[in-house]
Parts: structure tokens; C-alpha cells; sequence
């Protein structure tokens, strides 16, 4: 019989505090970290192999100014954003949790996921990061 498990089907996150996210010691691992999910500005999607992600914004707080890149599958399913109106309030925005339940900008959640960081190409002295979310937990 063979198994097959995704790339993080098995291996246990790291609990990362929001404020050290983006530190590159952080990139490329399996992390969790707590926030509030919002819409930016503007939310970009994009199709990739099959599977359209949207980055949304993880904040410290409700209305935080701390923020982190999160990309959300979009769809119906676990642990997925539905699809935002080309007009769209921070109200439309409803993503599915891993147990089926249902959280907006109002609700803490956990994400978990793989972070990734970068130097910024116009100022090296700062770091972007995002954290591609594989699990959307309401706490």
C-alpha cells in the first residue's frame, strides 16, 4: 500500500509570534502564527497549476497596522477564501476554517502554513514576507 502525504502532510509547525514572521531565519518553514484576516487594499489573485490563491492580509490586531501576507486558496472547501466581488467590502470577505466553520475579519484565527521571506529589490533593509496557508484555524 503506498501513502502519500502533501509537503507538510506530517511535519508539525513552529509556533512563530506575529512581530518575528518575516525574519529570515523563518523562510522556507512550517510555521502558525495568530491575527485577523482582511482584505487589503486591493487583493490579488492568481491561478497556478490548477489552483487560484488570493494574498489577503494577516494583522495583529482587528484594526492593526501590523500586517502579513497570507495566500488563501480560493474555493468552498476547507481552509479557502470564496470568491471576492469585483467590488467587494471587508464584510464579503468569508473564509472556510480547517473544521468546516466560517470566520471574518472579526474573528482571531491561526494559519499555518510555510513562510516565505525575501529583501525588498528597492530597500534592501527591509524584509517582505508571506505565508502560504495550508490550515485557517478560528481560535
Amino acid at each position: 500500500m503506498l501513502i502519500v502525504f502533501g509537503i507538510n502532510g506530517c511535519a508539525k509547525p513552529v509556533a512563530v509570534e506575529f512581530g518575528k514572521v518575516c525574519q529570515k531565519e523563518n523562510d522556507d518553514k512550517y510555521i502558525s502564527v495568530e491575527g485577523y484576516l482582511r482584505t487589503g487594499v486591493s487583493v490579488l489573485c492568481s491561478s497556478r497549476s490548477g489552483t487560484r490563491t488570493c494574498g489577503l492580509e494577516l494583522s495583529d490586531k482587528p484594526e492593526g497596522q501590523a500586517k502579513i501576507s497570507v495566500d488563501v486558496e480560493e474555493g468552498t472547501g476547507k481552509s479557502q477564501m470564496e470568491p471576492l466581488p469585483k467590488s467587494y467590502a471587508k464584510e464579503n470577505l468569508k473564509v472556510h476554517t480547517q473544521d468546516g466553520g466560517m470566520v471574518g475579519p472579526q474573528d482571531r484565527v491561526r494559519i499555518t502554513g510555510t513562510a516565505k521571506t525575501a529583501t525588498d529589490a528597492v530597500n534592501s533593509s527591509i524584509t517582505v514576507c508571506y505565508v502560504s496557508a495550508d490550515k485557517i484555524e478560528k481560535l
